[in-house]
């Protein structure tokens, strides 16, 4: 039983200790009284190319103008790093309507924990010509978000 205790103690160490801190994401902040009310929680990077690509469901969705660039945040339940890695944001436009897809991949061989995490990321759209747009994720329960670039 003691060894089996141990092997456990020293497996969970080695997944504690390789646990993802989220990293800073590139994107800059938008400018003041732009970002939607609230604390700013860390942001993940994306790491493109991992194997095993499907999308991931968006918990939720924010999004404004910057200018007239438009900027969405999105947040994801998901588990941890190297069985669920945070890959890309797929961006679809059609017409004003702009869809976002989150995708995750990872190492089909890996053993991890079952633990769940909050992912968040935060997006810069592109330019776009004054109008209103509409902002939404799929796959998941985000409600879409209307837009106005000015």
């Amino acid at each position: 039983m003691a060894l089996v205790l141990s092997v456990a103690t020293v497996l969970l160490a080695a997944c504690a200790a390789t646990a993802p801190t989220p990293t800073p994401s590139p994107t800059p902040a938008p400018s003041p009284g732009a970002t939607p009310t609230g604390p700013v929680p860390p942001l993940w990077t994306p790491q493109p190319g991992q194997p095993n690509r499907h999308p991931v469901a968006a918990d939720t969705l924010d999004a404004w103008a910057d200018g007239d660039h438009i900027v969405a945040r999105l947040t994801w339940s998901s588990g941890v790093e190297p069985c669920y890695v945070f890959d890309s944001v797929l961006i679809a436009e059609d017409g004003t309507t702009i869809t976002l897809t989150i995708v995750e991949g990872g190492d089909p061989g890996a053993i991890c924990v079952k633990l769940l995490v909050q992912k968040v990321t935060q997006v810069d759209l592109g330019e776009f010509d004054p109008g209103t747009y509409t902002i939404r994720a799929v796959p998941g329960t985000a409600p879409p978000v209307a837009v106005t670039v000015g």
